[in-house]
């Protein structure tokens, strides 16, 4: 699963993966959990009653900046 192309860049990552969770429980899927590290989609994963392994706390909203070094 892809972002899907009707979606502009203005679309928050947590609306996009809320939709490609309702595609995959539409053909029969249900996720066991989901692996993320921005807050607010970790919080939509929860909200949907998936399992969600927070593995950094990246609040994209106010972080205005960031570098490859911030990852590590």
């Amino acid at each position: 699963y892809m972002r899907p192309e009707h979606f502009n860049g203005h679309t928050s990552d947590a609306e996009v993966k809320r939709e490609m969770l309702q595609a995959l429980r539409e053909e029969g899927w249900e996720p066991l959990f989901a692996v993320e590290d921005r807050s607010d989609v970790a919080a939509m994963w929860r909200e949907e009653g998936i399992l969600c392994l927070q593995c950094d706390k990246i609040d994209f909203k106010t972080t205005t900046t960031w570098s490859l070094s911030d990852l590590e």
